[in-house]
């Protein structure tokens, strides 16, 4: 099979782009279809190039992805200090898009498809963060200060933007309980136990 042409490639990608639906609603989805896109242009545009730009520029692409996968310091702390899980992370942004309409616990466990009992561990350590609130049984976003709605806002863009930079971001995070259990099993130093 011969090397896809210059114009083949672009009459190709013409012919995506048209059956692309223009719904706004659907960025992230825009967003991967033009990063696929422009992959596709590249690989069949440049067949030609030597063996060493082809290198150059998977270098590049590789340090770009990089780049574009790390949150800004702010950020990052934030997602630390108060969102322990994914699930908590979803739970937070789907009381974030209902706002300021207020949602039962049994009507997160239906729209996230996840169980009762993880919903309510959610809800409740995002209480103690202070982002949302619950009375008479429903849940809302409710931010204790306007720093933490505006962060919540940059969160929610990041995770449409960059889901993996997020998700590397909450697992990164050291499990206190899970370093207790794990020191439980270091050797103690001989010498340290002799002096005492």
């Amino acid at each position: 099979m011969g090397r896809a042409t210059k114009r083949e490639t672009q009459n190709s990608i013409a012919g995506l782009t048209a059956r692309t639906p223009a719904d706004p609603s659907n960025a992230a989805a825009g967003l991967r279809f033009h990063a696929i896109s422009q992959e596709f242009l590249l690989s069949g545009c440049n067949a030609r190039k030597s063996a060493a730009g082809r290198r150059e520029e998977a270098l590049l692409r590789r340090r770009t992805k990089r780049t574009a996968d790390v949150l800004d310091s702010e950020l990052q702390a934030f997602v630390a200090g108060l969102i322990r899980s994914v699930w908590a992370l979803e739970v937070l942004l789907l009381l974030r898009r209902r706002s300021p309409a207020a949602l039962t616990p049994d009507e997160l466990t239906r729209e996230l498809r996840a169980t009762p009992t993880l919903v309510t561990t959610c809800l409740q350590q995002l209480e103690t963060a202070g982002l949302v609130a619950g009375e008479n049984g429903a849940w809302t976003f409710s931010p204790s200060s306007p720093r933490l709605a505006e962060l919540a806002g940059m969160l929610e863009q990041a995770y449409l933007e960059r889901p993996v930079a997020v998700v590397d971001a909450i697992m990164s995070k050291p499990d206190s309980r899970l370093k207790t259990f794990a020191d439980a099993f270091r050797f103690k130093d001989k010498n340290k136990e002799k002096d005492e």
